[in-house]
């Protein structure tokens, strides 16, 4: 097994529910970016391909209440059934690698509650976005 990377901490809730998702996953730290890295997520059909790995840019201020926003994949991700994937853009370099953002905020009604919010907030908004997107629902 692979020595798996925490290069920063993050709260317990956070650690227990990645861990709880039976993925490996990274807390890298670089230079001037952070991010958590998820590896084998799936995704939903029509999304192809069927497994990438997945990252969550974490603010340096992340514990200290700092907004969650977007996410990244390391593969550009298109469509079985053909249909263009909007705000969808060839991000910077992490990690040694190409990332695609994905440019989803959240609605303007609905803002980041610090001490609330957390990373599970934001991967379940991520999961609830793929899975809107695959029916067409975006």
């Amino acid at each position: 097994m692979v020595d798996l990377r925490r290069d920063f901490h993050l709260p317990e809730e956070d650690v227990q529910y990645l861990d709880s998702l039976g993925l490996e996953w990274e807390a890298i730290q670089e230079t001037n970016a952070r991010g958590v890295v998820l590896y084998g997520f799936l995704m939903p059909q029509p999304f192809q391909p069927e497994k990438l790995n997945f990252k969550i840019k974490i603010p340096q201020d992340y514990t200290s209440g700092a907004a969650l926003d977007m996410f990244f994949t390391d593969v550009d991700v298109t469509r079985t059934d053909k249909k263009g994937i909007e705000r969808l853009t060839e991000s910077a370099t992490f990690d040694g690698k190409k990332w695609w953002q994905w440019s989803r905020h959240y609605p303007k009604n609905t803002k980041w509650r610090p001490g609330i919010n957390t990373l599970i907030t934001h991967i379940s908004y991520v999961l609830h976005i793929l899975d809107d997107e695959a029916r067409g629902s975006s």
